[in-house]
């Protein structure tokens, strides 16, 4: 296995995490892995020779998903699944027989490979994501955030797209407040206060590490997007497939 460098500290062994692309990483503690949203071939970590791999998927979309992942069993046969419920329905009739499959909706909660999985709504497919792992919570956004796409200049729309993510993020911010880390699509595609969502989220769960995801080729935000942020959360630095990055206190 090729080891990464210095991340967060769970219960006396670090915890490793590193970029896949898109919405994609993966995290290491002592020989377990745990994937999300990984949609190429593979990921960068050689999956031989871990005891425990859990790889979840948010929802089925190609940027998120792939039936790639169960090629993976060829190489450990002792990977869990967790994926959005959606995705049953793409994968029906084509999942092998020997994959450990959970699926699940918002507002479920499930237990396996020693994580604990809650799920909560999307403002686009699927699900997003709770975890926790070892003795860190992680959140993972899959596509939730505030697509209000104001460049197109419908206001009707703007304000559901408000009303649509105002709702999940406040049942978010009910359940959970400060995790370890939390992954957030900053889409530049939407142009017009593309990082809102981001800032808003931010100021009311309060994560100890943001991670931007979902940025296309590399996160270049403009200037306003750090003093935005700042005071709610430290900002991960990440730009592209294999980066790595340190949590606070390491």
């Amino acid at each position: 296995m090729k080891s990464f460098s210095v991340m967060l500290l769970t219960g006396g062994l670090l915890m490793h995490i590193r970029y896949l692309g898109t919405s994609g990483f993966e995290m290491l503690v002592g020989n377990d892995l745990l994937i999300v949203d990984c949609f190429q071939k593979e990921p960068i970590s050689d999956l031989r020779g871990f005891e425990k791999i859990l790889v979840l998927a948010t929802h089925g979309h190609p940027d998120h998903f792939s039936m790639n992942v169960f090629d993976w069993l060829k190489k450990n046969p002792r990977i869990e699944y967790v994926l959005s419920s959606d995705i049953q329905v793409l994968s029906d009739g084509r999942v092998p027989a020997m994959a450990h499959i959970n699926y699940i909706s918002p507002g479920q909660h499930l237990v396996t490979s020693g994580a604990q999985i809650r799920a909560f709504g999307s403002t686009d497919v699927g699900c997003s994501f709770a975890v926790w792992w070892y003795d860190k919570l992680l959140f993972h956004a899959g596509d939730l955030n505030l697509w209000d796409w104001k460049n197109e200049g419908d206001a009707v729309f703007v304000r559901e797209a408000e009303e649509a993510f105002g709702k999940i993020l406040a049942e978010v911010a009910g359940h959970i407040h400060e995790p370890d880390v939390a992954f957030f699509p900053v889409d530049p595609r939407m142009a017009i206060d593309y990082y809102r969502g981001a800032v808003m989220f931010a100021e009311a769960v309060r994560p100890k590490l943001f991670v931007p995801m979902h940025f296309g080729h590399t996160f270049n935000p403009p200037a306003s997007f750090y003093p935005e942020m700042e005071p709610y959360t430290q900002i991960a630095s990440v730009k592209k497939r294999g980066d790595e990055f340190e949590a606070p206190g390491q």
